[in-house]
């Protein structure tokens, strides 16, 4: 973040929210809609902005658009009871963080409830291979991730800024310079001017509250990413069972076709022999020659059994 006037500072922020071109989840579940809705989900970002003037005592905010998370700090500010009005400009600064922080809460909570979706339809899927479309999964996963990339240089750099305010200097509090609180796209708090020990603690103590949102945020965003990862997992793994499973039914189709065909070669075998178009067959003048063909056919197919038995075909 930049200084502002040597005793200010500010930065930029991203705020994430669910592309409303895409409909909600509710009245989605259990259908062919699920997936689509998967598919088409999509994270933006809002750009934001706040300078932080402390020699003012001023807290400055930039938006991007209007309409945003901040709508009921607002309301507080206009009642004269609010924590927000009898408080510092540090307190307000914790609260503008920590309400940017909490608006993830719910876009998170919808993603989520995208995966669970996408296992119950999953689960429901007699042929996943046909039926179910994988890229819903990989689209979901794909913004679990850009949401880790955004909050993820947060929890480093709070950690330092935290540190720094816990670190009074000599000559009054922490020397004047510029702190980069990267986070959801960077959130800067930059030269911080000379405070007191005590403000520095309790501004330290607002951030902690702030890092320790951004922890379960990043630990839910990995457990989801891991729940895609797993979702896939078993998709690859159902579809594999499927086709073996067809593979099997293939087989057992085959092989019964295979052991018909051998059984009744016999029968084939005779027929073409006593139907050719010889003069003088003598087996066709036997006053018993049709019980001796049916004999010998049913002896030979007998035969074949045994010997599939003790070869251990059958």
């Amino acid at each position: 973040g930049g200084g502002g006037g040597g005793g200010g500072g500010g930065g930029s922020a991203s705020r994430l929210q669910i592309d409303r071109r895409a409909s909600a989840v509710g009245g989605y579940r259990g259908g062919r809609p699920v997936i689509e809705e998967a598919m088409a989900l999509r994270l933006e970002t809002e750009a934001v902005s706040i300078f932080v003037v402390q020699r003012e005592r001023t807290v400055i905010t930039v938006q991007e658009k209007p309409g945003d998370c901040w709508r009921r700090l607002r309301k507080q500010m206009n009642h004269g009871w609010s924590k927000v009005r009898s408080s510092d400009h540090l307190f307000l600064l914790y609260a503008l963080l920590d309400l940017t922080t909490d608006s993830l809460f719910p876009v998170l909570k919808q993603v989520l409830g995208w995966i669970e979706d996408l296992e119950d339809e999953l689960a429901h899927c007699a042929n996943p291979a046909v039926e179910y479309d994988i890229r819903a999964v990989a689209n979901v996963k794909k913004q679990l991730q850009f949401m880790h990339r955004m909050l993820r240089p947060m929890r480093s750099v709070l950690d330092q800024a935290i540190a720094f305010y816990e670190t009074p200097k000599a000559g009054g509090g922490p020397k004047s310079s510029g702190v980069g609180v990267g986070g959801v796209g960077g959130v800067g708090v930059g030269g911080v001017g000379d405070f007191a020990v005590e403000e520095a603690a309790q501004t330290a103590k607002y951030l902690r509250d702030v890092l320790s949102h951004i922890v379960q945020i990043l630990e839910d965003v990995e457990e989801g990413i891991q729940e895609c990862r797993d979702l896939a997992d078993h998709y690859n793994s159902r579809v594999a069972d499927w086709a073996s499973e067809q593979s099997n039914k293939q087989a057992d189709v085959l092989y019964v076709l295979t052991f018909a065909t051998l059984f009744i070669a016999p029968l084939q075998l005779l027929s073409g022999i006593y139907g050719m178009n010889f003069a003088h067959i003598p087996e066709l003048e036997w006053e018993h020659g049709y019980a001796y063909f049916w004999t010998l056919s049913l002896g030979l197919m007998a035969l074949l059994v045994v010997s599939f038995k003790r070869l251990g075909w059958l």
